[in-house]
């Protein structure tokens, strides 16, 4: 997976590079984690990858980005405001993440939102 990409996006010349200069691991700016979902609900389940997949964080200064594949195509998440966690944003997802625990929801359709965890 590239920067905010997969394989296929890449492939076809859809993803975004952007040139930049930093070590990957621990406590530095690009990080990723791999998550697994639950199975439900299933209409929010079925827009992100099957089984276990991974998300590249940046943090640079004041600035916090996610990269999430939605619905097979990567989405830029920024992130906002929230009274905990890190709450991110893309079109109309939201990308909660506290404590190694995600809430992925569709602002859309408030009321239901889907439970993943971070896979060590």
């Amino acid at each position: 997976m590239g920067l905010f990409g997969t394989d296929a996006e890449a492939a076809a010349g859809r993803v975004l590079q952007i040139p930049l200069s930093f070590s990957v691991g621990k406590n530095q700016p690009l990080q990723t984690s791999r998550y697994k979902c639950d199975a439900q609900p299933a209409s929010l389940r079925k827009l992100l990858p099957k089984g276990v997949f991974g998300v590249n964080y940046i943090n640079a200064g004041d600035i916090s980005l996610a990269g999430v594949v939605v619905e097979n195509n990567t989405q830029v998440f920024t992130n906002v405001i929230s009274a905990s966690g890190a709450r991110y944003v893309a079109s109309h997802y939201e990308w909660w993440e506290e404590h190694g625990e995600v809430s992925f929801s569709d602002v859309e359709n408030p009321k239901t939102s889907l439970k993943c965890k971070e896979i060590q």
